[in-house]
């Protein structure tokens, strides 16, 4: 009767799909669970049917195991319980694996579950992956998914889609332990193919792995942090204004107008929108020249590919180096400061085809890497227009040049050579794995930190360290990301998160991760920038980018970033001058457009502030002082221009009266719409201001139109948001 009860089932709850008759509860139990909870039926056990089963495939590395029953409350009745006695240098050096029994076609939808339970950590949790990948080189993955396994069980439900046919016996489900030294807990392990009766969207996930410690409000890491961005970041610009002869002001009108950040908030960008005739390159370059709507945007940018060595050898859709050459000058005439990646990333599979072919030959390497270096840096148009170099990328994991010459030294070298190719250019390392994973890769920040020392103790003229921060859908605690950022601060040295993405995120949680990456990045004093790999998912290599869907809807990431680097983070302030001509206000170090207004006649300069600046001094074309007043009767009509300008929110408008008269002061758009009435009334001849506040108006073009007798008149403003 049981087996016949399970074939009924079977059919009632999964259609024609059938499983063998040796199913224990627990693979009964999951498929009641995922019919019951979620509506999901059918599918293929891609392991086993019993828990005994699946627990004896577990193939170990570097992992001790022992076998415990259970008889809890919980639906599994078998533990197995994993340890690790250190770190490794990879997370895959210590793993347990399960290879596939059955056979999977690309695109299959499929469902990882596994219960997790940390028991003893040498930190305070137990950081693992999880992976789903092709048993030999390539390693395919379908699956990557990092989380922290803590204290107490959860069931973990991972949906994934097949990225390439895997037959039975090619594909294994793997937990790479090698970041954590300590003792897991994994029961109920099993992994199942819908085929396509399922969008892999349609698959239930669970979420609690991808929160963060630190995302809850009042935090007080970030309390803390965004302490030490007012001490850092900001300081006290002082102006003076003073009139022809440099006698001070008094009551000026002084307006600091912010137009671009100090600290670099940028993006990875592909060429291709440049040189090829793509439908979306319009919509890509102006975002890239207006990200906000009101002309700000990104200040500094990296070429993802275009400026790699084997790209830029041949010629291809990425283009020659004339045409990167031009699409630099593009960047720099448009105020954005730019990097380059890379000049040499050690790897055979990174590096031109006839590198490795020379491999019994180091003179031969060497003068290779010798010569590339000196004729990319020092490529006409290339040249003095680079400001950051990625000269050397993902040193600590790619070794096989180090591996050849037998020394690490070679690094000061090819720094020293770059140094010598562009001398302008900002000098850096860039590595992986030091923030991401939960920032538990102990291994990958102590040789990155190794390297660096000995570069330095070669004498190599380095001046940054590049950060990698591709997250994925697990996120580093923003206190830790600190934390380490700190740490590498003691080189004195500038520091750069270089490649931030979250793929495979959660959008409500990635958005709130990008406001809190953000502000660990700006308040640590040593950070010099933080660039996204790329910031649409039209042009990004997961097709899952932090900012802009596909369509070029914004994401709650890319929210977050415009609120918090073009709000939150940007001065417009102003203010009236004191008895000695002086205006000082708290503002981000960036370049503003600095403006003083007296006596209807305005002084404007373009000013870099940053913790260096001394006073700015502002003369006024006029012989009124501080003790002098305006005449008491103007002699025309007037309509001054608005200050600030541009303004945000509001600003003051200026107007003057010879002689009595019923004046109207009126805000229209550029359509001649009326927008606000300020002023509809007789008033006597004198000086006025009228404030104007723009709050609830989009950015843009709006005009002061002033009608008093036979004057009449337009001043245009600008509001920038």
């Amino acid at each position: 009767m049981r087996t016949l009860w399970k074939v009924l089932l079977s059919f009632a709850l999964f259609g024609f799909t059938t499983f063998a008759t040796a199913e224990d509860a627990y693979h009964e139990n999951l498929r009641l669970q995922l019919q019951s909870d979620f509506g999901i039926s059918g599918g293929q056990w891609l392991l086993s049917d019993t828990e005994k089963n699946t627990n004896a495939k577990a193939s170990l590395s570097s992992v001790t195991r022992k076998s415990v029953d259970y008889s809890g409350d919980l639906p599994f009745s078998k533990i197995l319980e994993l340890t690790t006695t250190s770190r490794k240098n990879n997370a895959w050096d210590s793993a347990v694996r399960f290879t596939t029994s059955g056979n999977i076609t690309k695109d299959d939808a499929l469902l990882l579950v596994v219960w997790l339970n940390s028991v003893e950590s040498d930190a305070d949790v137990n950081h693992i992956t999880h992976i789903f990948e092709l048993t030999s080189s390539p390693y395919t993955k379908s699956l990557n998914v990092g989380g922290d396994a803590k204290e107490g069980w959860r069931q973990w439900l991972l949906p994934f889609k097949a990225e390439m046919d895997y037959s039975a016996g090619n594909g294994r489900y793997q937990i790479n332990m090698g970041h954590m030294a300590g003792t897991i807990q994994v029961a109920g392990i099993a992994v199942i193919n819908f085929g396509d009766k399922y969008a892999v969207e349609d698959l239930p996930q669970t979420t609690f792995h991808l929160d963060y410690r630190g995302r809850e409000d009042g935090a007080q890491w970030r309390v803390d942090a965004l302490q030490r961005i007012e001490q850092s970041r900001k300081g006290d610009f002082r102006v003076r204004v003073v009139n022809k002869n440099d006698q001070p002001v008094k009551n000026a009108r002084v307006a600091l107008n912010m137009r671009r950040h100090d600290f670099g908030f940028g993006t990875a960008i592909s060429t291709r929108w440049w040189l090829q005739n793509l439908a979306d390159s319009d919509a890509y370059l102006d975002k890239l020249q207006d990200l906000t709507g009101d002309g700000r945007s990104f200040n500094v940018v990296v070429f993802e590919n275009a400026l790699k060595w084997p790209t830029w050898e041949n010629n291809n859709s990425l283009g020659s180096p004339d045409q990167v050459a031009e699409v630099v000058d593009w960047l720099k005439s448009n105020n954005i400061r730019v990097r380059g990646h890379n000049l040499v990333w050690p790897k055979w599979d990174h590096l031109p085809n006839d590198l490795e072919a020379h491999k019994s030959d180091p003179d031969y390497i060497r003068t290779r890497i010798h010569e590339h270096i000196d004729e990319e840096a020092g490529w006409d148009g290339i040249k003095g227009m680079i400001d950051e170099w990625d000269v050397i990328n993902e040193m600590v994991h790619c070794t096989d040049l180090r591996d050849l010459f037998g020394t690490e030294e070679i690094y000061a070298d090819w720094l020293k050579w770059t140094a010598q190719a562009d001398s302008n250019a900002t000098l850096y390392l860039n590595e992986y794995s030091i923030i991401n994973g939960g920032g538990s890769d102990l291994n990958s920040q102590t040789r990155y930190k190794e390297i660096i020392q000995n570069a330095l103790d070669q004498g190599a003229p380095l001046a940054g360290l590049g950060i990698q921060g591709h997250m994925g859908a697990n996120f580093t605690p923003p206190e830790k990301v600190v934390q380490i950022l700190q740490d590498f601060s003691s080189f004195g040295l500038d520091l750069s998160i270089t490649e931030y993405d979250a793929s495979g995120a959660d959008e409500e949680i990635a958005g709130d991760y990008m406001r809190d990456l953000l502000i660990a990045a700006f308040s640590v004093p040593q950070m010099r920038n933080f660039l996204m790999w790329g910031f649409w998912d039209g042009s990004h290599w997961h097709k899952d980018a932090p900012m802009f869907r596909r369509d070029w809807s914004i994401k709650p990431g890319g929210e977050a970033f415009i609120n918090w680097v073009f709000h939150t983070w940007w001065t417009n302030e102003q203010g009236a001058t004191t008895r000695d001509g002086r205006y000082a206000a708290r503002a981000f170090y960036g370049l503003y457009e600095v403006t003083a207004e007296f006596d209807g006649k305005q002084a404007t300069a373009e000013v870099h502030f940053d913790k260096n600046s001394g006073e700015t001094v502002l003369k006024i074309d006029t012989e009124l002082t501080s003790v002098q007043s305006r005449p008491e009767t103007p002699k025309r009509f007037e309509l001054g221009t608005n200050f600030p300008n541009p303004f945000n929110p509001q600003t003051t408008i200026l107007f003057s009266l010879p002689r009595q008269s019923h004046v109207q002061i009126n805000v229209l758009d550029v359509r001649g719409r009326l927008v606000a009435s300020l002023i509809d009334e007789a008033r006597p001849a004198g000086h006025y201001t009228v404030r104007f506040n723009g709050a609830r108006l989009a950015s843009g073009v709006y005009y002061a139109h002033m009608h008093a007798g036979d004057f009449d008149v337009l001043k245009k403003m600008l509001l920038i948001k």
